[in-house]
C-alpha cells in the first residue's frame, strides 16, 4: 500500500514491521525517516549486530539477511539501496532474483524490517514495485508542500535563536531551491549572521545565499525579456563558471519555457493558482513567479519560444550545431521577442 511520509513517522513511533519502499527527491526527510527507524528498532550498543546496509547485492543475500534472527533485539533492520529492479532505465536483475524477492515481500519475516531505499525515482511498471505496492508499504518522499516547508524553515530559524517570517522563508526557497537539507543549512548560516535574537531579512538572503541554477535561469529569461541582454550573459557565464554545462543550461531554459507556456495557457483558461500548481507539480510560489514573467506576453509568443527551445535542443543533439552555438541562438531568440 501507499502511505505518506507523515503516516510513516506515526507507524515508526508505534513500531515498524514488514517491507518498505522509500523513494523520491526529498533526501533529508527520507534519511530522517530511516534514522528514526534505526532508533526505534536497534538497541543502543547493538546496532552493528542488527543492521545490514546493502548495495549491489542479490536477492539471496538480501533474503538471508532478513531471515537472520536478531541479537538481543526484537527485529533486525535490512536496508537495500538502489536495487536495480526498482530503478528506471537501469539493467534489471534476473527473473529468478526478482521472483525470490517478490515471494519474500508477500510473506516477510516477523523478526525483520526490510527497507528498499531509492535515492530518486522508481519504475512503477516493474513486477517488484507492483508487488511492493500490493504487499509492502510504499512511501514517496516528495518535496515538502509550501506551507510545511515555510513553517519548517521558520522553526529552524527560531531553534537557532533568530527570527524569520514566512515571506522571507518563501524568498529563500525561491532563491535556493526546494530541497530541505540545503535550505536548513542556509537558515543556520543566516541565523549565525543575524546573531542572538536577530532577524533574518530578505536583504540578508540576497547577500549571503547563492542562487540555485534554476533561479539563475529564471533571472536570465527575465533579463532577456526585459532587454537586459548584457546582464543575461553575465548570469550565463556565472552558471558556466559554477560547473553547469551548456547542454544543461539549454535543458533548464527549455524546462522553464515549458512551465511559462503551460502556466500562461492555464491562466488564460482561468484555472486557479493552486490547481495549476497541482497539475504541473509545482509549488505555489513557482507558479506565481511564472505568471508574473509570462503576463506581458501572448501565448503564441511563448509557444513559439518553447518550440525554439526544442529545435535548438535537437540541433545540437543531431550534430547540426555545437552546443555553444545552439545556446547563443536560443538566448538571442528570447531576447528578440516583443510583448
Amino acid at each position: 500500500m501507499k502511505m505518506t511520509w507523515k503516516e510513516l513517522f506515526g507507524e515508526i513511533e508505534a513500531g515498524p514491521s514488514g517491507v518498505y519502499l522509500f523513494y523520491g527527491p526529498e533526501s533529508y526527510v527520507k534519511e530522517e525517516a530511516l534514522q528514526k527507524m534505526r532508533q526505534r528498532l536497534l538497541p543502543a550498543g547493538l546496532e552493528a549486530l542488527n543492521e545490514d546496509v546493502m548495495e549491489g547485492e542479490g536477492a539471496q543475500r538480501i533474503t538471508e539477511a532478513a531471515q537472520t534472527l536478531p541479537m538481543m533485539a526484537e527485529k533486525r533492520l535490512v536496508v537495500v539501496r538502489d536495487f536495480p529492479s526498482l530503478l528506471p532505465g537501469k539493467a534489471k536483475v534476473s527473473e529468478s532474483d526478482t521472483d525470490r524477492l517478490i515471494e519474500y515481500v508477500k510473506s516477510p519475516a516477523e523478526t525483520a524490517v526490510l527497507v528498499f531505499y531509492v535515492r530518486e525515482s522508481i519504475d512503477g511498471r516493474t513486477k517488484l514495485v507492483q508487488a511492493l505496492v500490493r504487499h509492502g508499504k510504499c512511501v514517496e518522499f516528495d518535496y515538502l508542500q509550501e506551507g510545511d516547508l515555510m513553517r519548517r524553515l521558520v522553526r529552524e530559524a527560531r531553534n537557532q535563536g533568530a527570527r524569520m517570517d514566512e515571506n522571507c522563508a518563501a524568498f529563500l526557497v525561491d532563491r535556493a531551491g526546494q530541497a530541505l537539507g540545503p535550505l536548513l543549512g542556509e537558515v543556520r548560516k543566516l541565523a549565525a549572521h543575524a546573531g542572538t535574537n536577530g532577524e533574518i531579512l530578505r536583504a540578508d538572503v540576497e547577500r549571503l545565499v547563492a542562487p540555485s541554477s534554476e533561479n539563475t535561469v529564471f533571472q536570465m529569461i527575465d533579463a532577456l525579456m526585459s532587454g537586459r541582454g548584457e546582464q543575461a550573459f553575465v548570469l550565463l557565464h556565472r552558471l558556466l563558471e559554477s560547473g553547469e554545462s551548456r547542454v544543461g543550461v539549454i535543458a533548464m531554459l527549455t524546462r522553464q519555457m515549458r512551465i511559462l507556456t503551460h502556466v500562461k495557457l492555464l491562466s488564460d483558461a482561468r484555472v486557479t493558482l493552486p490547481e495549476i500548481a497541482k497539475r504541473l507539480s509545482l509549488r505555489d510560489f513557482a507558479v506565481r513567479n511564472a505568471q508574473k514573467q509570462a503576463s506581458s506576453l501572448p501565448k503564441e509568443t511563448l509557444i513559439g519560444l518553447y518550440r525554439t527551445c526544442i529545435e535548438m535542443d535537437y540541433a545540437f543533439k543531431s550534430g547540426r550545431m555545437r552546443d555553444g552555438e545552439a545556446l547563443d541562438q536560443l538566448m538571442f531568440r528570447i531576447a528578440g521577442i516583443k510583448g
